[in-house]
């Protein structure tokens, strides 16, 4: 009879240029792939379509890249913060100049749930440098902030649709 298992321990991937190119070209698709059943997430300058399993083999080490960013992005920290702060990570220091790879790390938080943008598109033009602010549900339940976006978006329509 053998003993319980030892289970590997998870190395933690940290936030570098280098790991989000690394992790977001591994879950595209690859040429010749089909296509089917794609994890659709759409960013600020771009839509992109990721390969489900891959995507969901890499979902702890983009959380991990996530939860390297300062702490006003938590859900539980400051509960949200604009696109041009994501450049520096939770120690203060600058991981990119690059706004490409900003978005390529928010495109992969988007597709696993893990992050939220808080405010639609069409409201982004009154915040500032006109860009979005993102949220990482680090409590591990993302269906808060969503119900409450939802929630807000039907009040604002709902509340146009009365008056008239």
């Amino acid at each position: 009879m053998s003993g319980p298992k030892l289970t590997e321990r998870r190395t933690t991937m940290h936030l570098t240029t280098d790991n989000v190119t690394k992790v977001f070209l591994d879950c595209l698709f690859h040429d010749d792939e089909p296509t089917e059943g794609y994890i659709k997430a759409e960013g600020i300058m771009r839509q992109v379509g990721f390969h489900p399993g891959r995507l969901e083999s890499h979902k702890a080490d983009i959380t991990d890249m996530l939860l390297d960013l300062p702490g006003e992005f938590m859900a539980t920290g400051g509960g949200g913060m604009s696109f041009l702060n994501a450049c520096m990570d939770k120690h203060g220091e600058q991981w990119t100049g690059l706004h490409l790879k900003m978005e390529e790390l928010f495109l992969l938080g988007m597709a696993v749930g893990v992050v939220i943008c808080l405010m639609p598109r069409d409201m982004w033009t009154i915040l500032p440098g006109s860009m979005p602010y993102y949220v990482v549900q680090d409590t591990g339940l993302c269906q808060t902030n969503v119900d409450l976006v939802n929630s807000t978006q039907h009040q604002t329509q709902s509340s146009g649709n009365e008056n008239g």
